[in-house]
Formats: structure tokens, C-alpha cells, sequence
């Protein structure tokens, strides 16, 4: 139990690194001129675990359709396309059931037999067909051991990631 503990912590603590650095500075002004910091379009999402599925705000809660001035944020941008990729790391057969819910309601659930070195998408959010940005819970087991994630439908989230790995599914996902 003390492994969970730590992985969880650890987990939450790199998760707020990882945001603070895609947040910049708060303080507003940034006064070091002298250096431009170049944007690198190639790089790879980063793929992040939340330490509780309460991490991720509803943003679609009380939302408006208001028009703005200038581009949509990435999580104001409607993206469905969100694929669930599943690799099985250990050298066992696992029997992985896949649960996607929204509002506490089940939406789609899939089972499948996982060989050893599986590694494809299974599933893709899209196929569910929302009209506007929706959160979506993925929930995986495997035996006893289970995992899950929410998963907004927008522009800043990305493939939904299943590894399995000692018999225990680690759900997570790419995001901006």
C-alpha cells in the first residue's frame, strides 16, 4: 500500500511541474527581455496521470456560447478524436475490460484478450459521436487491479493511454 502511496504523490507532484511549466509565470510581465525563448511545433505531448479523476474540472459546466475576439484556447476547442491506445508489458496473457462513462452512465464497454507485447488502439472516443466538449471517465481492469481517468473532449487532451504492467492497468493520457 505504501508503493500506491508514493506512486500517487510522486505522480500528483510531477503532474503540477508539468503545469506549471506549460503555465508560465503568473506574476504577468516576464522582464527578462534578453532571451526569446524559441517554440519547438515538433515536440511530443506529454503523457500525465492524474493523482484522482477530481483534477480535471468540467469546463463545460455552465458554459455559454459566447463569441470572443480572438482564437479559442486548445480547452475551449471541441476535439473528439481521442484514441485509447492498450500496450500488455508483461509476458502474460491479460483479459482487459475497457468502461467508458459520462454523467455516471456507462457508454461503451469492451473486453479483450491482451497478448503478450500488445501494443494498438482498441477504441476511440470519437466513435461515441459528442457534439461539444464532453468529459468522458475510462476506466480499465484487469482481474482485480483497476485504474481510471476523466478525459475532456478538447483539443488539449490527446491518446488515452492503457499499460498494463505486474497485472495492473495505469490509465493515462497526452496532454498540452
Amino acid at each position: 500500500m505504501n508503493r500506491r502511496r508514493f506512486l500517487a504523490s510522486t505522480t500528483s507532484t510531477l503532474a503540477v511541474a508539468i503545469l506549471a511549466g506549460c503555465l508560465g509565470p503568473l506574476g504577468g510581465d516576464d522582464d527578462d527581455e534578453s532571451t526569446p525563448t524559441p517554440t519547438d511545433s515538433t515536440s511530443a505531448p506529454t503523457t500525465t496521470h492524474a493523482s484522482t479523476d477530481d483534477d480535471i474540472v468540467d469546463t463545460t459546466h455552465g458554459q455559454t456560447d459566447t463569441q470572443t475576439d480572438g482564437p479559442l484556447s486548445d480547452e475551449q476547442t471541441f476535439d473528439p478524436d481521442h484514441p485509447i491506445r492498450v500496450e500488455n508489458n508483461d509476458s502474460t496473457t491479460h483479459t482487459l475490460t475497457l468502461r467508458i462513462r459520462r454523467d455516471g452512465q456507462q457508454d461503451h464497454s469492451l473486453t479483450r484478450d491482451l497478448e503478450p507485447g500488445f501494443e494498438d488502439v482498441v477504441y476511440n472516443l470519437e466513435q461515441l459521436e459528442p457534439e461539444r466538449i464532453v468529459q468522458y471517465q475510462v476506466v480499465a481492469e484487469v482481474g482485480s487491479e483497476q485504474d481510471s481517468r476523466a478525459v475532456q473532449t478538447n483539443a488539449c487532451f490527446g491518446d488515452v493511454n492503457v499499460a498494463i504492467s505486474d497485472g495492473e492497468p495505469r490509465v493515462g493520457f497526452e496532454i498540452c
